[in-house]
Parts: C-alpha cells; sequence; structure tokens
C-alpha cells in the first residue's frame, strides 16, 4: 500500500486512515520521544466510507493485488479501525496523565491554602489572647421602655473594637464608595481631624465617609440588602456569638416584621428603620457605658439582648413614622416605591427643610403644597372666557364643583402607541385682562390646598374608625381610615425630570368621547386645574404624565374606559422610566375570590342556600391619593400646555389592584365580625351567600373545623399579590383555599329587623348588610345588584346553589365566538390581538377544562414577539384547528362541569409505565398487560414522553372499559412531564398534547376524572411489562382497542393475543398512598394557581382579555 497519505485530520477533522509502516515508525518513535498531544477525541470520530470516489487512488495498489474494489475498502476499513484502536488508547493515557496532574496541583493548592490557614489561626489565637473580653450578655433582659437621645457619632470606629457603625457602609453604594476611596486615598495619607481628644492627624483611609447616613435614611432596599454583609463582617471581626446572634434576630424580626407588607408601607418600613436606628446607637451606648463601670460592678452586668423586640418602642417610632408622613407636604420627599433606586431617596437635611417649610407664613401655602381642592367656582364673572372641550359652553348653566372624594386600583394597561399628535382640545379658559386671569389661577391653587387639607371620597371615615374599633381590627385595617383622611401611598417613585409624553392617535378619533369624559372628572372634582407647565411645576415640583388612551367597554356599545399606560415607556430610558416600573404589585396583597376558593365555598353550601353579588361604584376612584403621589398621576389634556393633576387613584397603575382589595378585605372583614357570610370577592365585585336558619349549628360547627384546618397549616399566607388561607390537602390531592381564616361564625339575624316571610328563614338579608356598608359609606352600584338567587353570576361564570354546577352563559359564549370570528378575518395578528383571544379562551378552560389543550397554538404565538409587540405575525399552523374546537364547543346548547371540591377518589392502583428500547405497560392490582413500539415510532417529535402518555391512555382506557364510569380514580406514573402536563391540562409537545387531547374525550363520554400521582420507577409495578419482563400470562388484563391514529406505531405485545380472561375487571377501591402526599399537592397547587395568576399578575396581560365581568 502506497505510504503518501499524512496523518493530518480528514473529513469532520479526524484520520482518515494510517499506514502500517508509518504506525510502525510512530511507535518506534513513542519509545524515545513523548508524543504529542491529541487536540480532538478519538472516541468521536466517524470512519470515512473508504468505497468514495475519493479514496479511489488509496484503494488501487490493492486492487492491482488481486482485490475487487469492495474488498480494497473493506481492507483499508479494517486497517483504520485497527489505527482507531491505538490512537484511543493513547487518548485514554493522555486523559488518564491529565488528572492526574489536575489531582496532583491540587493537592498543591490545598497543602498551601492548608499552612496558610494554620499560621492565620496561629496569629488570630494570638491576638484573641490579648483581646480585652466583652461584657456578657443577659439573653433575658429586654431594653428599657424610653431611650436616652443620643447623638450619633460623627467619626466611625472599626468593627473590631466593638463600636457602633452606621449600616449604610455595608449597602451597594458604601462597598462601592469604599472601593472608590480605597483607590484614591493611600495607607499613609493624613488628614487633619477633630475628635474628642482635641485636633489632631488621622489616616485617611479611616475617616468616616461624609456619604454615609444613619440607618434611618436608609431605603428598605438598603437594609434587606446590607444586614447579611453587616452580620458577616462582625462574625468575622470577631464579635461574641451572643453578639452575632443577637443582632441577626434583630434583622430578621424587622426584615419579617408584618409593618413592611402593611398599609401604607411607607409609614410601616419608616417605622421599623427608626427602631433599628435607635436600638442599635443605645445598644453600644451601652456598651460603652458597662465597660466604664469598676471591675467588680462590670463583672456582673451584662448587656440586653438587643434581638428582642420592644413593641412599645416599636410603636412609638410608628407614630414618628405616621406624624412624619402626616405632615409631608413636600412632593421630593422620600414616599418611594419598593424598587426605587437609593439615589432617588432625599436627604434628612431635605426632610428637615420640608418641616421648617410648614412654619411659613400663611400667604406661602400656595407654593409649598402639592394639590387642588375643588369645592369652589371657577370661574371669575369679570372674565371673557372662550369654549373649550373641557368646559362648559357659554350659555350653559354655570356648575359649582361638589366636594368628593377618589382612589383607585386596576391591573397594567397595554402599551397605547408611540408619541403621534392626539385630539386637541381647546385651551383652557383665559380671561381677557391680566387681573381676571390672576384670580382664575388664584383660585385653582387655592383648590390645590383645600384638596389636600380635605380628601375626596365616598367611603366615611369615621364610620369606618367607629365600626373598626367595635370589632377589635384597627389593628389590621388602621390603614384605611388614616388613608381616606390623608391619602393612600400607592408607591410611586420621586420624580426628578418633568415628561410629558403625548397621547394616543385614539383620542384624535374619539375626541368628543374624550371631551366628555375630562369634563365629567372635572365635574366630579377628580380633576384639578388645568395648568400650565410652569404653574403645575410651582404647586408639585417635577412631575410625569402617562399617555391616555380610549377603549371599549365591555357590554356597552358607544361607552369608552379612559385608561393611562403607566407602563410607558416600555424599555425605560434615560431620566424616563415608566411608574409602573417603581412598583411592585406584590407589595400592596389582598384575597382574591378565585375559581377555586369560591367553588369550595359554594360546594360546601347547605342545601337552599342562595346568593347576592353587589359591585361597588367607581371602585377605584373613590380612594384619595396622599398629595406626593399627585406628581406621577398628572394627566396631559392635550398636546398644548394644559394638564390636570388626578387626585384619585388612576386605572392601570400595579399597585392599585392590591390598595382596593385591601380595602375591599376591611369591608367584608367587618361584615364577617358582624355575623354575615359566608363572602368572597374579585376585584369591586362582592359574592354573599345566605343559608337557611335550620342549618346555621352544623354549618358553623363545620367553618369551626376549617379554621382548625388553616391555623394548623400556619395561617394567614402571602404568595405573590394574593392573601390566602390554606386547609387540609383534598382526596383529589389538591389543597383547601379559604379567603378568610373562618374563625367567624355565621350569626341568626333574622330578629334585627322586620323582614318578609321569606327572609326569615334566612340567616340574613339585604338590609343587614346595608346596614354596614351605609355606614362605612360603600356606594354600591344598585343597578348592577344581583339579588338572593340559587344561581348568580361572578368571575364571568354562571354558578348553581342547588345543582352545585358552574358554567359559560350564552351571552358569554356569543362573546367569546365573536371573538373568534374577528380574529379569522385577519391572517396576521399583533401581541395585543393573541393576548386578548388567549385570555377569553383561557378563562372558559375553567369550565371546559379540555380546552386548556387547545390553547398550546396561541401559547406558542405568545413567545414569538420579543420587542416588536406591535409587529402582526403569522399564528402557528395549528392554531385554526384549534379555534374551530373552541368554536364548536362554545356552541353546545349547556357549557358547565360540577362544582370542583373535595370528591371521593377511587384508589384501583393502577400504574403505567414505557420504555424507549421495548414498550408500555400497565398494571391495575397486580395484572397486566404489555404492548410494543414498533415502526418509526421515535420520529415527528414522538419521544419516551410520547410512549409514556400513551401508556397514561392505555390505562385510562382499560379502567373506563372496566366499568370505572361516573368516577373520579387515581392512576400512578414515573414521567414527571406527563403527570405535571395532565394535572395543567395540555402539554408543550403537540404529540404528547394529541394523546391528551384523545384522553379528554374518554373521560368526557365517560363523565369521569382522572387525578395523576407520580410514583418513582422504582416503586412502579408497570416498569417490568414495559421492559419485556412480563409476569405469568394467566394474570393478563382483557385487551382494548388500540386507537386507529396509534396503530403503526403500537402493537399488543404477542402476535396471537389469544389469551382471555373469561371474565371482567373486579376494581377493589383501597386507601390512597399517603408518601409524599403533602409535596405532591403543593405541586398541584402551584399548577392549578397557574389559571388564576392569569388574571392576577398585574401587568400581564391587557385588561380587555380579563373575562370576569
Amino acid at each position: 500500500m502506497a505510504s503518501s497519505r499524512d496523518s493530518s485530520p480528514g473529513i469532520g477533522g479526524q484520520p482518515d486512515m494510517l499506514p502500517r509502516d508509518q504506525e510502525n515508525r510512530e511507535q518506534n518513535r513513542a519509545r524515545t520521544v513523548r508524543p504529542e498531544r491529541m487536540a480532538s477525541n478519538p472516541y468521536d470520530w466517524v470512519m470515512p466510507d473508504f468505497a468514495e470516489p475519493i479514496h479511489a487512488e488509496s484503494r488501487q495498489p490493492l486492487i492491482d493485488r488481486g482485490l475487487s474494489n469492495e474488498e480494497a475498502a473493506q481492507s483499508m476499513a479494517d486497517s483504520w479501525s485497527i489505527w482507531l484502536i491505538s490512537r484511543k488508547a493513547c487518548w485514554d493515557k493522555q486523559v488518564e496523565e491529565d488528572n492526574r496532574a489536575a489531582r496532583t496541583s491540587s493537592l498543591r493548592k490545598q497543602e498551601q491554602l492548608r499552612r496558610e490557614q494554620e499560621k492565620l489561626e496561629a496569629e488570630w489565637s494570638e491576638a484573641e489572647r490579648k483581646r480585652p473580653k466583652e461584657p456578657e450578655m443577659d439573653m433575658d433582659a429586654v431594653v428599657g421602655d424610653n431611650l436616652d437621645t443620643r447623638i450619633s457619632p460623627y467619626a466611625l470606629q472599626k468593627l473590631r473594637s466593638v463600636q457602633h457603625v452606621h449600616l449604610w457602609y455595608f449597602t451597594l453604594e458604601g462597598i462601592g464608595s469604599a472601593m472608590k476611596e480605597h483607590h484614591s486615598v493611600s495607607e499613609d495619607t493624613m488628614v487633619l481631624t477633630k475628635s474628642e481628644e482635641g485636633v489632631g492627624f488621622k489616616s485617611g483611609s479611616q475617616r468616616a465617609s461624609p456619604k454615609a447616613v444613619g440607618d434611618a435614611s436608609l431605603t428598605w432596599e438598603q437594609l434587606t440588602e446590607c444586614y447579611t454583609e453587616f452580620i458577616k463582617q462582625i462574625e468575622a471581626a470577631g464579635w461574641p456569638k451572643p453578639y452575632v446572634q443577637s443582632h441577626l434576630d434583630l434583622f430578621y424580626g424587622i426584615t419579617t416584621h408584618d409593618w413592611r407588607i402593611r398599609f401604607p408601607m411607607y409609614v410601616g418600613r419608616r417605622a421599623l428603620l427608626l427602631y433599628v436606628e435607635a436600638i442599635r446607637l443605645d445598644w453600644h451606648a451601652e456598651l460603652v457605658r458597662i465597660k466604664a463601670l469598676p471591675p467588680r460592678e462590670k463583672a456582673v452586668t451584662k448587656v440586653y439582648n438587643v434581638g428582642k423586640l420592644n413593641k412599645k418602642l416599636l410603636k412609638n417610632c410608628y407614630t414618628k413614622a405616621e406624624d412624619h408622613f402626616k405632615w409631608n407636604e413636600k412632593p421630593s420627599l422620600p414616599v418611594e416605591s419598593s424598587n426605587s433606586k437609593p439615589g432617588d431617596r432625599p436627604s434628612r437635611s431635605a426632610l428637615r427643610e420640608s418641616q421648617s417649610s410648614r412654619s411659613t407664613k400663611q400667604g406661602d401655602l400656595v407654593r409649598s403644597v402639592p394639590y387642588v381642592l375643588a369645592d369652589i367656582h371657577t370661574m371669575s364673572p369679570s372674565a371673557n372666557l372662550a369654549n373649550s372641550g373641557i368646559t362648559l359652553p357659554r350659555d350653559a348653566p354655570e356648575t359649582r364643583y361638589p366636594a368628593g372624594l377618589s382612589i383607585r386600583a386596576a391591573p397594567k394597561s397595554a402599551p397605547t402607541g408611540s408619541f403621534a399628535e392626539v385630539v386637541q382640545i381647546p385651551a383652557c379658559r383665559t380671561s381677557t385682562n391680566a387681573q381676571d386671569a390672576g384670580a382664575l389661577l388664584t383660585e385653582r391653587k387655592n383648590a390645590v390646598v383645600r384638596r389636600r387639607a380635605e380628601p375626596l371620597s365616598a367611603f366615611n371615615v369615621e364610620g369606618w374608625e367607629r365600626l373598626l374599633k367595635l370589632a377589635d381590627l384597627l389593628e389590621e385595617f388602621g390603614e384605611i381610615p388614616r388613608g381616606l383622611r390623608y391619602g393612600f401611598i400607592i408607591g410611586t417613585p420621586v420624580i426628578r425630570h418633568t415628561m410629558t409624553p403625548p397621547n394616543s392617535p385614539s383620542l384624535s378619533i374619539l375626541s368628543e368621547q374624550f371631551a366628555s369624559i375630562v369634563s365629567n372628572e372635572f365635574r366630579l372634582n377628580r380633576y384639578l386645574g388645568p395648568f400650565s407647565k410652569v404653574d403645575l411645576e410651582n404647586m408639585i415640583g417635577q412631575f410625569q404624565t402617562s399617555p391616555m388612551s380610549l377603549i371599549p367597554k365591555p357590554h356597552k356599545p358607544g361607552a369608552f374606559r379612559l385608561v393611562q399606560n403607566f407602563s410607558f415607556p416600555k424599555i425605560p430610558r434615560e431620566n424616563h422610566t415608566s411608574i409602573n416600573h417603581h412598583i411592585n404589585s406584590d407589595d400592596f396583597p389582598c384575597t382574591w375570590g378565585t375559581f377555586a376558593s369560591f367553588a369550595l365555598t359554594v360546594f360546601h353550601l347547605p342545601p337552599g342556600s342562595q346568593g347576592a353579588v353587589r359591585d361597588v361604584s367607581e371602585a377605584y376612584r373613590n380612594i384619595p391619593l396622599h398629595p406626593s403621589q399627585w406628581a406621577s398621576t398628572v394627566v396631559r389634556l392635550s398636546e398644548k400646555d394644559e394638564f390636570a393633576i388626578d387626585t384619585q387613584a388612576a386605572f392601570g397603575v400595579a399597585s392599585n389592584a392590591g390598595m382596593f382589595g385591601f380595602i375591599a378585605d376591611g369591608i367584608n372583614c367587618l361584615m364577617r365580625k358582624n355575623g354575615i357570610g359566608p363572602l368572597s370577592k374579585w376585584v369591586d365585585d362582592h359574592g354573599f351567600f345566605r343559608i337557611l336558619r335550620k342549618y346555621l349549628q352544623s354549618y358553623n360547627i363545620f367553618r369551626a373545623q376549617c379554621a382548625q384546618r388553616a391555623e394548623a397549616q400556619g395561617g394567614r399566607r402571602h404568595v405573590g399579590g394574593r392573601i390566602f388561607w390554606s386547609g387540609d390537602i383534598m382526596p383529589n390531592d389538591s389543597i383547601e383555599e379559604f379567603v378568610e381564616d373562618m374563625k367567624c361564625p355565621i350569626l341568626d339575624l333574622s330578629q334585627r329587623s322586620p323582614r318578609s316571610e321569606e327572609d326569615a328563614r334566612y340567616s340574613y338579608n339585604l338590609e343587614d348588610i346595608n346596614w354596614i356598608s351605609d355606614q362605612l359609606g360603600v356606594p354600591w352600584q344598585l343597578e348592577k345588584d344581583q339579588l338572593w338567587s340559587s344561581t348568580i353570576t361572578f368571575i364571568g361564570f354562571e354558578w348553581d346553589l342547588q345543582e352545585k354546577t358552574v358554567g359559560i352563559g350564552s351571552t358569554k359564549k356569543a362573546k367569546y365566538r365573536a371573538a373568534i370570528a374577528e380574529w379569522r378575518l385577519s391572517r396576521t395578528h399583533t401581541l395585543k390581538e393573541v393576548q386578548k383571544l388567549y385570555g377569553k379562551l383561557l378563562h372558559a378552560s375553567l369550565v371546559a377544562q379540555e380546552g386548556r389543550a387547545y390553547l398550546t397554538g396561541l401559547e406558542c404565538m405568545l413567545s414569538i414577539f420579543h420587542d416588536a409587540p406591535f409587529k402582526p405575525r403569522t399564528p402557528p399552523r395549528s392554531v385554526p384547528g384549534d379555534l374551530e374546537w373552541w368554536d364548536q364547543a362554545l356552541q353546545r346548547p349547556i357549557l358547565a362541569r360540577p362544582v370542583p371540591g373535595p370528591v371521593p377518589v377511587c384508589e384501583f392502583q393502577a400504574f403505567s409505565d414505557a420504555s424507549s428500547g421495548v414498550g408500555i405497560g400497565i398494571c391495575i392490582q397486580g395484572r397486566w398487560r404489555a404492548w410494543k413500539l414498533i415502526g418509526n415510532w421515535k420520529a415527528d417529535r414522538r419521544d419516551i414522553g410520547w410512549a409514556e402518555a400513551v401508556g397514561f391512555e392505555f390505562l385510562v382506557r382499560t379502567i373506563i372499559d372496566a366499568g370505572a364510569k361516573k368516577r373520579t380514580f387515581r392512576i400512578y406514573g414515573d414521567n414527571k412531564g406527563v403527570v405535571e402536563g395532565w394535572a395543567n391540562g395540555r402539554s408543550r409537545n403537540p404529540q404528547v398534547n394529541g394523546v391528551f387531547r384523545r384522553v379528554h374525550r374518554i373521560l368526557a363520554a365517560a363523565e369521569s376524572a382522572v387525578v395523576p400521582r407520580y410514583v418513582a420507577s422504582a416503586k412502579n409495578p408497570a416498569d417490568g411489562p414495559s421492559r419485556g419482563v412480563f409476569p405469568s400470562e394467566s394474570l393478563l388484563l382483557p385487551p382494548i382497542e388500540i386507537p386507529r391514529e396509534l396503530c403503526e406505531f403500537v402493537a399488543n405485545f404477542n402476535s396471537s393475543e389469544a389469551v382471555s380472561m373469561g371474565g371482567g375487571i373486579q376494581i377493589l377501591l383501597k386507601e390512597p398512598r399517603e408518601e409524599n402526599r403533602s409535596s405532591r399537592a403543593l405541586r398541584d397547587f402551584g399548577l392549578a394557581r397557574q389559571l388564576e395568576e392569569f388574571t392576577i399578575a398585574s401587568g400581564k396581560f391587557d385588561v380587555e382579555s380579563l373575562e370576569l365581568e
């Protein structure tokens, strides 16, 4: 054979072949010369096809020796294989040498580190021996009720001397500043400083940072980010372990305290910061005092445990924080969101400056206060005013704006467009002489002053305070009357630069509707103004507007809702971030009457119960904003220099749903304390249930049992933006979910007032509700009242309390079908259009559960827009078919399901499994059946997950064929993708999802349901049959009919299938397995909540997609 070929890598970076004589020469050379390192792994090399034309020249010498072309190619392949074995041996040796060298190097480094550590420990031990002993701590002693006022020393001492140091030094800002000073100030640099000993020189690197602030001046985020570093440093500095533990307890108690999420959070968090600052200063002062005692007294004196919180001092700090914000007038005060940057925090000097401004003369008040009161006449009688889109025509009667109040909570709005010219609203009325114009502006400024003193709301502050006190709920809901009296903080940021982006172009198309809405806002005194930019900045400082647009109101043709896009700009820009960018809606939690919690309430109602639903009128707009928030809620009235202050919470702010939800929680808690219930709510809809008096005793016993279960599970829970209570795990492995602690019994109020014979049969009536709501000033929208009935509509569904079913009404079905028809009119769609349709159908899938498997196309489409939400895109190919299924489903005369609850679950000990190399197996009570995977089954995205899903299907078919109809039964599998996918109703794998669709149809026809549960493969009896390890054929299960679409991929485990069982399966009920049940239930609880979190998560989808009306 010719030896002209070299050993360089050929196709794919690997050698094609190596002649034997050259290989021998290399082996001889290797005995004396260290072999070169191999660059690639020979185990990855693929043998070339030596029969190809490219190797014809190499094959020719072998052909000349009498071999055929095929024999020559095979001979070359054999030589290549032998050579490859030698290269693999070299590679293995190289890897072994590399591993040995790495181990040796690692051992050397470990030995070096060990020696260095021993040296450091020796030095540390010597230093500890010479160090003076700190005072002992009395772990049971608590700081006294009164702390002496002490001035914090400016110069910082080192932690090693156990002296006080500001926490600021351990924040990211402090660490960054220290790093800069480390590079800019030499250790040998001496600076002139003044101390208690007098004036002298000190190392420049040890002087206090002029940027340092006290603990109370930190933001909440700075506190939570710095305390772990502080603990780490004091531990490293050698503080005694009790000192370290007590500080760890202090920060744990502060950062988990209820006040951190208590409304208003800006007061609670500041109170906690005030406490941290005061307690740490006092504790260090106490250390200094003890060290100065005579030796004998010092030996028996111990410092108190700083980790034990003093509730009286905490309350004092809360009062101070409350007083501070109660009189806060400047918009630049530190009212920030949970995501505000440290740089947005005003300095303490700014706070003192603001406080001093309150003592200025009355004439300066107009400039120093930030809002307008509207109970005034805003027209000067001598002014000649032009007509405006926001004022009445000249011949219209003059209107005096009545006083009122308002705030509001709502989900984020979707982006509404780019900067563009919008509707032109005529300029605000101006006087023909400067004197009248000045008088008009003065009146408007005075209105701002009075609004700050008298917030606008339909709620009755005095009624709230009285009822909360009687019900002993002031501790929990005391922020509501305080917010109504001074305004609520919704977490908006401090505005540093005035930004006024244009409104949506939709306002130019709907100019009359926009002008009417704005005029109504002025009439109701919720807007104050109009003002020019300069005048407004003089009153409230820098401000920011959010683009406005109009969207149609559901079920109200020709009516529109004004929406502000508080998420604009979507991408933060320099000096311009959206209002919602600074707000974490999870900081404003409340209870939500989710589908699961409401269904559980309905499920347990006694026979004959009735329900009613009431809607709060303009719920969000009836909550006043604190003046410090106004700079973030200014509205731009036109492209001209016209602005108004919106003193009420506006639709679209991320925190407002939770803000109003907190107030609604207060309403419901007062109802429960007065014996009314059970209750639930969703935003501004309140659902009331009343039960027959003859069931009161038994129902209250049931509630008491639920209260015990909720208490045993840890009581109140806060997850994301939701508050709820959880009970036991139900038979279907889901967790009981309550919207209350269930501790308040339902009372018999039938004797409270005269009532009809029908009302007298029940625990309470509408007048009992009104007796409480009238005192609170709850503005019910009476025309929307659904009065007592056995069927009610709540969260968009029709609930039948007698039949215990929940369904989608004909109006809602027609609306959804119309949405599908509108979708079909266009070939491409924007992100907003996808969200709207997906939201509707996702909501419907809570009833039409099989519909979850027909939403995967839209879910896939949601993820393809990336950073171009306004660019229309073509839907995936599966979407038209999915929508056809939905269109047909929505044409059913009745689209309903049983109300979900703790129904019995049959235990058949049914298992399924699949093995990729063999097939599928199932076992039911020790009997089995298996199938082979045949043909090209592993193609078109069919994989082991698909095979496991088919096993899941075959197991269900076998159980249904055995007569398990109209039942809920449990089955087991060892593939989490299938188990959890079914719990979620669908799979992202289209092949697995296709299997799920068939299973949905099977179960629907049998009026049955499946509860899957994961089991480890080692405990899965179907594992053997799936791998070809078959038990006795005497235990065979009856065969099932293999679906036509599976025949080319699955066949019975043997060809005969002649073994007959001679009878059906006798299914025996058994107790369910308890192993890891709690963890499974928690997992399923999370999956079940995904549907409802879709509607709760603020800003995730446009409001139009939330079909809950």
